[in-house]
């Protein structure tokens, strides 16, 4: 009953309403107020007119808004791809202003991008079957210049280790804000990965272009484990284009299995396919693993046994200088005991901040500048010495903490760190290990060189090697101290450190374990560098070793040893080598001795018609590789750009990141052109076939 009267109150004021316009005695009322609204109506219309839009120039920056014409005096829109298609609508005889103005919507209305039957897609087609006009390749050019663009500030990313998802679209509005006209369209995340593979793509393909020329090169190999625990395989390559001899990263290669058969397998694999013939394999450098260098079932044993027979293999330098070290400090028990108590310092301090904070405070009163104390890493290089270094410097102040600490807590632990540095032996063989390792880490910093050779690594190993043996290994009253050692006993002299501990056979016993340790040092040296046989008979090459006398017989030996190892590889006899070699070493040779082997060689390689077996052995000699350390150089690329954050991208798109990182050049010289014609190859996105390029759908990998 509600419901009822509620309806009939709503139908009673409607009636009401009709009566008041319709009754005659109301009628100039109705009139009055309909003259009103008109009047408000022409006022409306007025202020539309006067707020009408005009044409944006901003809108034909959108790609599929591009061929649109505005002429300001006629106030009309021209739509050139109907225009020159001959298409019988407004558009391609000039759309008026509308009543309302420009809007941008209208200019899409025409374009029905998902209408193949519209006017304007009839018109694309009808113009794709001719030959382009110049609007049209105009059009196409400005595309392509937009898209290069987005492709340099991509290349910048990776080279700066930028995450491209996260920063791609920041980067590409920044540039826009500056004034760059870099379009609306291939600005996302997908795109940037598309440009990284293209960029890829295109320094991947110089690169094997000038590999597959070299006649012979050098493979660079070491294992590692990313922050995902993924086990990858770096791979360097070393060999020679013109006169310059590269070493340049290869591959990152993710590992399925980590033992011989497994790397091997892997390894060849991406090596015939990418086309390098596996018998122009010179040398393979490795460090000592053995999994790489094992005799019977190593890496290097693999490829020898089935795909190159001149292959060489090379235990990395820098690996084996610091096993000499590392080994030699094992024969000698108190050096043993010292670098447990480095060992013991550093872990005392690194598990508490507290203690950091209150060796700080002694460093302040002493006025000493603060010094971290380090840690000695087995496996790195240079962290025994920076570890002895960092101890010498915060001696005093070390000495100081640890004695308030061992008085005042009784701390077992300080009071052991406490009573070894106040050892006057203990002092003592410190600052000779500071000499020691400042020599040896000298020499490691010199081996630790991107092009080393072979020939330029025994002189340096040898010279070092000598030098300790006429410094330490004489009598006792003989003995040449280093610097460190010769402060100290100054030191000493004037009671700067008192309060130390001393017995009357701490001399002898600190020379006694010095000749020790120096002699074992000298001896794991030699042993670990002995020049190969084949080494010595590619010495005939170096201009330094040519006799004063007689040249009848020189090199002759060498050549015969030279020919049964490569023969396979040279076009002539060993008859065809001799002549070839006494006719160089009278004629070519003497006139080189003023250059170093490098450059011996590649002239020689520049004489190859007159000189055809030399040359190879020239070619073979100029790819060998004595050291892995750009290998180890690249893990710390590896790191510093998969981390934690980045820690979902795949060993195949770390593979491009570091490529395009480190084999790319500069900016400014990098082939745009060719990255741009790759990625829209590959992708399929033809500029010409529609406006507007389809949004990618590909996942890419999050970073």
């Amino acid at each position: 009953m509600a419901s009822r009267a509620k309806f009939r109150k709503v139908a009673d004021d409607h009636q009401r309403k009709i009566t008041l316009f319709t009754n005659p005695v109301n009628r100039s009322v109705t009139e009055a107020l309909q003259s009103r609204n008109n009047v408000a109506e022409t006022v409306v219309s007025d202020a539309e007119v006067a707020k009408r839009r005009n044409f944006l120039e901003r809108w034909k920056q959108e790609q599929h808004l591009g061929h649109f014409q505005h002429d300001k005096e006629k106030d009309i829109v021209i739509c050139q791809v109907c225009k020159e298609a001959g298409m019988p609508n407004e558009y391609a005889t000039g759309k008026t202003r509308p009543l309302t103005g420009w809007r941008k919507e209208y200019l899409e209305r025409h374009v029905e991008r998902n209408n193949p039957s519209s006017d304007h897609a009839v018109a694309l087609l009808k113009l794709k079957s001719a030959d382009m006009s110049v609007f049209e390749k105009s059009r196409l050019r400005s595309s392509k210049e937009q898209t290069i663009k987005l492709i340099r500030n991509v290349l910048w990313l990776v080279k700066e280790g930028v995450p491209i998802t996260r920063k791609a679209m920041t980067l590409h509005r920044l540039v826009e804000l500056q004034g760059c006209n870099i379009g609306k369209s291939h600005r996302s995340k997908n795109y940037g990965w598309e440009f990284l593979e293209a960029i890829n793509d295109v320094i991947a393909k110089q690169q094997l272009s000038r590999i597959k020329k070299a006649p012979f090169y050098c493979l660079i190999a070491d294992e590692s484990t990313d922050v995902s625990v993924l086990k990858n395989l770096a791979v360097h390559i070393k060999y020679r284009e013109g006169r310059e001899i590269r070493v340049e990263f290869l591959k990152l290669l993710e590992l399925q299995s980590c033992d011989a058969h497994g790397i091997y397998t892997t390894l060849k694999s991406y090596l015939v396919s990418t086309g390098i013939q596996l018998s122009k394999l010179a040398m393979f450098t490795a460090d000592g693993a053995e999994v790489m260098q094992g005799k019977k079932n190593g890496v290097i044993s693999l490829f020898k046994a089935t795909d190159s027979e001149i292959c060489m293999e090379q235990h990395c330098c820098t690996h084996r200088e610091a096993l000499a070290v590392s080994h030699a400090y094992t024969g000698v028990k108190y050096f043993t005991k010292l670098e447990g108590t480095l060992k013991a310092i550093y872990a005392y301090f690194a598990r508490s901040s507290t203690r950091q904070w209150k060796l700080k405070a002694v460093y302040e009163v002493l006025n000493m500048k603060f010094v971290k104390i380090k840690r000695i890493h087995e496996i790195r290089w240079l962290a025994r010495g920076k570890a002895v270094t960092a101890v010498i410097n915060g001696y005093e102040a070390l000495v100081v903490y640890f004695g308030e600490e061992a008085s005042k807590d009784a701390d077992p632990t300080a009071a052991g760190i406490y009573k070894q540095l106040c050892e006057r032996r203990f002092l003592l063989s410190l600052f000779f290990l500071g000499d020691l390792l400042g020599e040896l880490d000298s020499l490691n910093r010199g081996l630790q060189t991107t092009k080393l050779h072979p020939c330029q690594v025994l002189p340096k190993v040898t010279g070092l090697r000598n030098k300790l043996s006429d410094m330490y290994l004489e009598e006792p009253s003989k003995i040449s101290w280093g610097p460190q050692v010769l402060q100290l006993k100054e030191d000493l002299e004037r009671n700067k450190y008192e309060g130390l501990h001393k017995t009357s056979t701490d001399e002898e016993s600190f020379i006694g374990d010095v000749q020790d340790l120096v002699k074992r040092v000298t001896e794991n040296l030699d042993s670990r560098f002995t020049e190969k046989d084949t080494m010595k008979a590619f010495g005939i090459f170096h201009p330094d070793k040519i006799p004063n006398g007689n040249l009848l017989k020189y090199g002759e030996d060498s050549i015969k040893q030279l020919h049964g190892k490569y023969k396979s590889k040279l076009p002539g006899d060993i008859n065809d080598l001799m002549t070839e070699w006494d006719a160089f070493k009278y004629s070519e040779l003497q006139e080189l001795s003023n250059f170093n082997v490098e450059q011996v060689c590649i002239s020689l390689t520049g004489l190859q018609h007159q000189y055809p077996n030399l040359c190879v052995l020239a070619e073979i000699y100029l790819v060998f590789q004595d050291s892995s350390v750009p290998a180890e150089q690249l893990f710390s690329m590896q790191n510093d750009t998969k981390t934690k954050k980045r820690n979902q991208l795949t060993s195949d798109t770390l593979d491009k990141l570091l490529r395009c990182k480190i084999l790319c050049g500069s900016l400014e010289d990098f082939p745009y052109e060719d990255a741009f014609t790759s990625w829209r190859t590959k992708s399929r996105r033809y500029m010409e076939k529609d406006d507007v390029p389809v949004a990618s759908d590909s996942s890419s990998d999050s970073d």
